[in-house]
């Protein structure tokens, strides 16, 4: 197999060519736009934090986020109760979320909002009040260093040379950054 076989037209993006080793695909771009909102959000953090407690500027992206999020799922609802048939009407918004009625789910969806995602948020927002917000932004780059040493151990996934190497060029330049 070549790297031609493996790479879905459709969905990817070559950068140097079709048969290069480093392409950037669908996923590549969006996860990349992500990052740039995310290093956004970490400067305006990093002027917020010095006027404002880090529990009280939790609790409000909290709320607003969650402001954010019912409005979409009640404009997705409205859609999908407006372009559904009249039989199926309910049923289709209830498909938005398949798991609204299984416990589990609602017991992993409130642990990921108050376990690691408050706690993660009130510590980088301490922490900014000290750092700058580009080395903010560089240490928090270890992010993917944690998950793949995570992975490894809980999931047992093994990385590629590739994603070694990135990740040592992660932690060189959380290092470099820091000095």
């Amino acid at each position: 197999n070549s790297l031609d076989d493996d790479v879905v037209e459709d969905e990817t993006t070559a950068v140097a060519s079709s048969s290069s080793w480093f392409y950037l695909g669908t996923g590549d771009i969006i996860v990349l736009a992500g990052a740039a909102s995310w290093s956004m959000y970490i400067f305006r953090v990093s002027s917020l934090s010095q006027y404002h407690p880090e529990v009280s500027l939790q609790a409000f992206k909290t709320i607003y986020l969650a402001c954010m999020y019912t409005t979409w799922f009640i404009c997705s609802a409205a859609i999908r109760y407006a372009t559904t048939d009249d039989n199926d009407k309910w049923a289709s918004v209830l498909d938005l979320w398949r798991g609204y009625n299984d416990w589990k789910a609602w017991l992993i969806l409130f642990y990921s909002a108050a376990g690691p995602g408050t706690i993660a948020d009130i510590l980088q927002q301490g922490g900014q009040k000290y750092v700058s917000a580009s080395e903010a932004n560089v240490i928090l780059c270890g992010e993917p260093v944690f998950t793949a040493l995570l992975s490894r151990f809980v999931l047992h996934e093994i990385a590629s040379k590739m994603e070694y190497l990135g990740g040592s060029l992660i932690i060189l330049a959380a290092i470099l950054a820091s000095i």
